[in-house]
């Protein structure tokens, strides 16, 4: 079955968790803001605080703002969980958990900020994400724009699967916000801004009334084995070129990295403007 046009925004939660011996051997209590495994179009998570305290380190009693699993048929255009802040003791989320394997999680300009943890040093301690529990999978996760703080890193995450069937695949995504101005100054609506990766991936937008494009673009794409041995591949998709066109106007721009929101001015021309820095760049959301 399916679970669809679930909207959960405006809220904060404070979640502490501990651990209870109960009546049934081997039991795991989760402490959990969001257990979402829905199976469906149009879920959202957005515009929420989450608060997470994790009080002792057994691993048999997690604590999480969003326990992720058993979730799958998420549509492709279906941004789930975006503009959130979770802040934690431990970990932030756990995608592919116990509950099972997980397809199309986006995680969109969300931040998550670690802070202090007097109970335990957790393992993996710059890692805002957890993935994987025994064989469970994690199949086109999206992590874009979002922002790590407090000795978080971006770029570390924590596997915590046992079985080699346990695989997974994601994109790790920034923000390339694209000014288009014709030879004259003006700005220029409805020009075409085409973004071509490395391994030749293409992303297109066109600017809007104020000369604006948003690009989505891949820093790198990672797969592998949820196991914490791997293996984990991680494939660059920097350099970027850049294309814009509008009507015979176009301009180029060569040799962008992309591995931070960052914004930039082009100005069209009947020939193509040399490679150029950024005019602008913007860190955060």
């Amino acid at each position: 079955g399916t679970n669809y046009d679930n909207w959960v925004y405006d809220n904060t939660f404070y979640i502490t968790g501990a651990f209870t011996e109960t009546a049934w051997p081997n039991c795991m209590p989760i402490t959990t803001g969001i257990f979402f495994t829905a199976s469906g179009p149009n879920n959202r998570v957005f515009n929420n605080n989450f608060y997470v305290t994790k009080t002792t380190a057994l691993d048999r009693a997690p604590a999480f703002a969003l326990y992720l699993g058993g979730a799958l048929n998420n549509p492709a255009d279906n941004v789930l969980f975006y503009n959130n802040t979770i802040e934690t003791n431990d970990k932030a989320v756990w995608v592919s958990s116990p509950y099972g394997t997980t397809e199309g999680m986006w995680l969109e300009k969300n931040t998550f900020r670690r802070v202090a943890n007097p109970y335990y040093t957790p393992p993996s301690i710059t890692s805002a994400l957890r993935f994987g529990y025994y064989n469970a999978q994690a199949i086109g996760v999206k992590l874009i724009n979002n922002i790590f703080q407090g000795g978080f890193d971006s770029d570390s995450y924590y596997f915590t699967g046992t079985s080699s069937a346990g695989t997974y695949d994601l994109a790790k995504k920034w923000y390339l916000h694209v000014t288009v101005r014709s030879a004259g100054g003006a700005l220029a609506a409805n020009a075409l801004v085409r973004a071509t990766s490395a391994s030749s991936e293409v992303t297109e937008a066109y600017t809007d009334s104020n000369g604006e494009a948003l690009l989505k673009l891949s820093q790198y794409v990672e797969s592998g084995i949820l196991t914490s041995a791997g293996p984990h591949t991680r494939t660059a998709s920097s350099p970027y070129s850049l294309f814009v066109q509008l009507g015979a106007a176009t301009a180029t721009r060569t040799a962008i990295t992309i591995d931070q929101e960052q914004s930039m001015t082009i100005a069209l021309s009947g020939d193509s403007v040399a490679p150029a820095a950024p005019s602008g760049l913007r860190v955060g959301p």
